[in-house]
């Protein structure tokens, strides 16, 4: 007897019959007999509510399929709760202090000005006593660390690249020496990219970038422009996106809204027609949301209805024979973000740790604590600072237990959960209804798969 894994999904990509599942991540093609088999035995157990597994006859599928099946964890040789071995890595992994990832915020400062950024329009610059302060917290830190994973942000964290290379350079001489494996990334706008820049990024671990466009290049100019004179940045960006991608990862971030979606197949053609790295550019399409601090002027998708119009993204991407990024997680570890795990704080320039960049510059009293003059951490909010994994999205009425994508997931965004407390599907990530077709691309284009097999933006 053996048991249908709960996390499979049924792909007939022209004349060929392919099984992937998410908790292995892997996929493969089968005869049709036998994904035949799988796929009728899923069906008629979809009634069961409680079922975490489906029974098959054993005569019915070869040996050497049986143990490829068992091998991708497509199957199960007896009884197995999925849902229980998931918990136990996601309960193991909130609590894990051995792998860190912090996101820092070197300042507030930025010389764009688009409508919808989260932050209020501050200058706010970490000091040099606030650099030593930091560098001397994280060379400390990686002391104790496996793993550690730093992502730069703000504002515009170029405008403070000289601090960032300093407090880098310390940070990898103690990993060295502490034998901690070390990589970082990078939040851009991409208007202050160039080749020496780029250059230094490898020097310095940075090994993937993201930058962001909101839309073609006419509208994109209209948003994101400079704030010192009202230029368009478009061109620039593209032009310095093409020579960073020659050396780097760059996931292009694409904000989508009501008034720019029709405009997404120009910007595609836009993108295709720029002399890029193809192997290095991801297009990461996202819809462009309230915030705490600001409500945006465009009309917004709701998370259901991005849901429905990402389908339409892959597709101009495809035809365009563009990478499409999947979901990239927090690299192999079972939590959705640093919200919900003990370890993973974003760092303000400040130094104050708060648990998501939406409070920052928003509310101080969101923060969960600080890093004190001699380089320690303190928790001071409790409750702030557990809030996110009180609920895990294997608790028994979450509805998250029945949802396909969860290996990869690993539950609703807290923040979008609580600026959309009526959608259903606020919190939930693309691919609840796009996975089947994401991976059709990858099946069919190794351009594709090759963002299949490079998804997280934390490199490991």
């Amino acid at each position: 007897m053996y048991y249908i894994s709960k996390y499979n999904y049924y792909l007939t990509v022209g004349n060929k019959y392919y099984i992937y599942n998410t908790i292995s991540n892997r996929y493969k093609e089968f005869p049709p007999a036998v994904f035949n088999t799988l796929q009728n035995a899923d069906r008629a157990a979809v009634e069961i509510i409680d079922a975490n597994y489906n029974s098959i006859l054993p005569a019915t599928i070869d040996s050497d399929n049986i143990e490829v099946l068992l091998s991708l964890r497509m199957i199960y040789s007896s009884v197995m709760h999925e849902e229980r071995l998931l918990k136990m890595a996601h309960d193991s992994d909130v609590v894990n202090t051995a792998f860190s990832s912090l996101i820092i915020l070197p300042n507030l400062s930025c010389n764009l000005n688009c409508h919808y950024c989260y932050e209020k329009d501050k200058n706010e610059l970490m000091s040099l006593d606030q650099e030593k302060t930091l560098t001397s917290f994280l060379t400390s830190e990686v002391r104790n660390k496996k793993w550690l994973n730093i992502r730069w942000s703000g504002g515009e964290p170029l405008l403070s690249w000289n601090k960032i290379k300093r407090i880098s350079q310390q940070i990898i001489d103690e990993c060295n020496k502490s034998r901690c494996n070390y990589s970082a990334s990078i939040i851009t706008n991409g208007t202050l990219l160039s080749d020496d820049k780029v250059d230094d990024f490898l020097k310095y671990s940075v090994k993937a970038a993201q930058i962001t466009l909101d839309g073609d290049s006419s509208l994109h100019d209209k948003i994101r422009h400079f704030k010192s004179n009202g230029q368009g940045t478009f061109g620039i960006i593209m032009k310095n996106i093409g020579q960073a991608s020659k050396k780097i990862k760059i996931h292009l971030r694409i904000n989508v809204d009501k008034n720019n979606f029709v405009n997404i197949p120009h910007l595609f053609d836009e993108i295709a027609s720029t002399h890029l790295d193809r192997d290095n550019v991801q297009l990461f399409c996202r819809p462009v949301m309230c915030s705490l601090a600001r409500t945006p002027n465009t009309k917004l998708f709701s998370p259901s209805e991005f849901l429905e119009i990402e389908e339409h993204l892959l597709k101009w991407a495809k035809e365009r024979d563009l990478q499409y990024s999947f979901h990239r997680g927090m690299g192999n570890r079972s939590f959705r973000c640093c919200m919900n795990a003990v370890e993973g704080f974003y760092i303000s320039p400040d130094l104050l740790l708060y648990k998501c960049p939406m409070y920052i510059d928003y509310d101080k009293r969101h923060s969960v604590g600080y890093i004190d003059k001699d380089g320690n951490m303190k928790i001071t909010n409790i409750k702030e600072f557990s809030i996110g994994f009180k609920n895990s999205p294997y608790d028994e009425h979450s509805k998250c237990r029945r949802c396909k994508v969860l290996p990869i997931c690993n539950g609703e965004c807290f923040m979008q959960r609580i600026l959309s407390p009526s959608d259903e599907n606020a919190g939930c990530i693309p691919e609840k209804k796009s996975m089947a077709e994401k991976m059709k691309y990858a099946i069919e284009n190794s351009l594709e798969l090759h963002a299949f097999n490079r998804s997280s933006f934390l490199e490991i």
